[in-house]
């Protein structure tokens, strides 16, 4: 009889133990998932800067090939930093969605 008592008080121990490791493990993730999004959402604006300036240099470039100061190969490298720019703030709205997705997985829709 006192076995079976010893034996349900370590299972019980031990279920306690797993217990609060699995909490600690639970905040742990949920911390690096929002340190994540809080990241990501700052890389946004960023990142969302970098594409207006770009586009904004694409529209003073165009206008000086127009008055003949710029040359075609500036327009077309101008052309390509916008696009660089729009396809990394592509990635950087994706990487937020990721991070949200993930912080909702732990704590449900919000």
């Amino acid at each position: 009889m006192r076995s079976r008592i010893k034996q349900a008080e370590l299972r019980l121990q031990q279920s306690r133990v797993d217990l609060s490791f699995t909490q600690r493990q639970l905040l742990a993730n949920l911390n690096a998932f929002y340190l994540e999004a809080a990241t990501a959402s700052a890389q946004i604006n960023a990142l969302k800067q970098s594409l207006d300036l770009a586009e904004e240099s694409l529209k003073l470039t165009v206008l000086r090939y127009g008055a003949g100061e710029a040359s075609v190969l500036e327009v077309v490298d101008a052309q390509r930093t916008v696009l660089d720019a729009r396809n990394a703030w592509d990635d950087g709205k994706a990487r937020y969605r990721v991070a949200l997705s993930a912080l909702q997985t732990l704590t449900g829709a919000f």
